[in-house]
């Protein structure tokens, strides 16, 4: 009778606000540079900074209307890599009114002092993401935040149809990760949902140049 709360009786507040909440409308405070804590910038990370401008505002448009993707103008990245810079865009990630966590996308280029060409004839990015209260959010929500941006940062080499399956895979095998770290915790915590995915972007590429040809903009779009 006065033992610990059962998980979805401590988290009551949160499973609310997934289940019942509405969506919150990011406030967006977008940088205008890569900032680097030793100056200057390579010109690699600021192609790819660049270059995935769209990103937020294309996976918000891609999921749930639950999800929003709200840009931050803190480049400074929190995943860290010792083959990798620490900045890059970042996005702090809400489901209704509840901040979950961050996703960020960097450089991963194949030789560390290539040069900005080299990189472009064989590119190559990162998304890493840090999620909470994951195991609350409904299944498909969950799944069509790991599918959509696993399915942009792949190759079309071999068309859309072998990329999507790719994408389905990774997400379903982060999923599956998963569940197994929250059957290990069972009623003792939460555990975080960790994400990253590489590749060579051409999804989002191709997805962002037909927009930018028809004068579509997803950030306006997302915003009216």
């Amino acid at each position: 009778m006065f033992g610990r709360k059962n998980m979805h009786d401590e988290y009551a507040k949160i499973v609310r606000e997934i289940d019942e909440g509405e969506r919150r409308e990011p406030q967006h405070n977008r940088p205008t540079e890569t900032k680097s804590k030793w100056g200057s910038v390579d010109p690699i990370d600021q192609y790819v900074f660049d270059e995935f401008s769209w990103l937020g505002a294309t996976i918000d448009r891609w999921t749930d209307d639950s999800w929003s993707l709200e840009e931050t103008n803190d480049t400074n990245r929190r995943a860290s890599y010792l083959d990798s810079p620490e900045y890059g865009r970042r996005w702090i990630i809400y489901y209704n009114k509840l901040g979950l966590g961050w996703l960020e996308v960097s450089a991963t280029p194949e030789h560390i002092l290539g040069t900005l060409d080299e990189f472009k004839v064989k590119p190559s990015a990162r998304i890493d993401m840090s999620l909470d209260f994951m195991r609350f959010i409904p299944s498909e929500d969950a799944f069509g935040m790991l599918y959509n941006p696993a399915f942009l940062m792949q190759s079309t080499e071999a068309g859309y149809d072998a990329a999507r399956e790719r994408a389905k895979l990774i997400a379903e095998s982060t999923m599956t990760h998963y569940m197994w770290d929250v059957m290990r915790a069972g009623e003792g915590y939460v555990p975080d949902l960790e994400f990253s995915v590489s590749g060579p972007w051409s999804v989002f590429s191709e997805t962002v140049s037909h927009w930018k040809k028809s004068g579509f903009d997803p950030r306006t779009e997302m915003s009216e």
